[in-house]
């Protein structure tokens, strides 16, 4: 809420009127959360827009139509008197806003809060948002993350079609939208990496099972350093498989790097497995990041050592009382 700069120039006693102003009408606070601009407005204009709101071609609900505020109050009007127009091509909807919340199986207050920014898709052909809409659904991509970026509608559909059908052949099930309207390098480095890391774990394989055949050790042990490190997953396979490269020809084994590891302080081992796998007997379970803590080892080892000769501490001469100036 605060990035944005319009909070800097309303006063804290308007911005509190108009929160009260909205909890008298009964709006959510997690809506608000969701379009905090809400607060800049007055409680006049906002009474004003909620009346206009809930008239015929609109919203049933104010929560529904709530988003809608970040328009004029004459812009409303011009978007009621269309969707009048259009009201035969939506004998079972309220109005456009609901027939596509309808397709996406998404809430109608969290589409309209969303349209309004590209308002492009207010008045765009719905043949063409079926067409895209269709798109989506068969290649898996999650209607929540197309929610979050309608932009998607406004670009070629061609390409889009493309880019989705690339990316599930690279072995990605549920592609981001981002990808449908990014730059063709972006585009190309994100399907090299999808096709890197179905080349190393296959098609059906999971990241905890090859580090449990790399590192033979027992793949709870794996889980239970991706529950205390979950930034482990986000790394990419190529990088993770890398290092274990370098590390094994530099010649460790997975005894030495499972050797390195610092035994947790927590509680007993055991709780940190899911309550169905459980066990007294469960030896004790390393807390550290495997390739993290065995690359430090590494950079350690190849660091060089400085000449006796050169080493202050060695010398008996203080570090801070070495003379750096030239004798004339």
């Amino acid at each position: 809420m605060v990035r944005s700069d319009g909070f800097l120039l309303v006063s804290d006693t308007a911005i509190l009127r108009t929160l009260y102003f909205l909890k008298d009408h009964g709006v959510d606070p997690q809506q608000i959360l969701r379009i905090p601009w809400l607060l800049l407005q007055s409680t006049d204009s906002l009474e004003q827009k909620f009346q206009k709101l809930l008239e015929q071609y609109l919203f049933l609900t104010l929560s529904d139509g709530l988003g809608f505020s970040r328009f004029s109050h004459q812009q409303i009007v011009k978007y009621q008197k269309y969707f009048a127009k259009e009201a035969g091509q939506f004998p079972d909807y309220q109005n456009r806003i609901y027939y596509i919340a309808g397709r996406m199986e998404m809430p109608v207050a969290l589409v309209t809060e969303k349209i309004v920014q590209p308002k492009q898709m207010l008045r765009m052909d719905i043949n063409r948002i079926d067409y895209i809409i269709n798109i989506f659904q068969k290649h898996g991509v999650h209607m929540r993350d197309v929610v979050a970026d309608l932009w998607v509608f406004c670009h070629n559909v061609q390409l889009t079609e493309s880019r989705l059908q690339q990316a599930v052949q690279a072995g990605c099930v549920h592609p981001k939208p981002w990808i449908c309207h990014s730059s063709p390098h972006v585009f190309e480095r994100y399907l090299g990496r999808l096709q890197s890391k179905t080349l190393v774990l296959g098609e059906d394989g999971a990241l905890e099972t090859y580090l449990s055949d790399r590192l033979d050790c027992p793949l709870y042990e794996v889980n239970a350093n991706f529950r205390r490190n979950p930034g482990l997953k986000s790394v990419h396979v190529s990088r993770i498989k890398s290092k274990l490269d370098l590390l094994f020809a530099e010649g460790f084994t997975p005894e030495d790097i499972r050797r390195d590891l610092t035994p947790t302080r927590c509680p007993p081992p055991h709780l940190c497995l899911p309550p169905g796998d459980r066990s007294a007997a469960t030896p004790v379970i390393a807390c550290q990041d495997i390739t993290t803590r065995a690359a430090r080892v590494l950079r350690s080892q190849s660091k060089p050592a400085a000449p006796p000769g050169t080493d202050p501490a060695r010398c008996g001469i203080p570090e801070g009382s070495r003379r750096t100036g030239r004798r004339v």
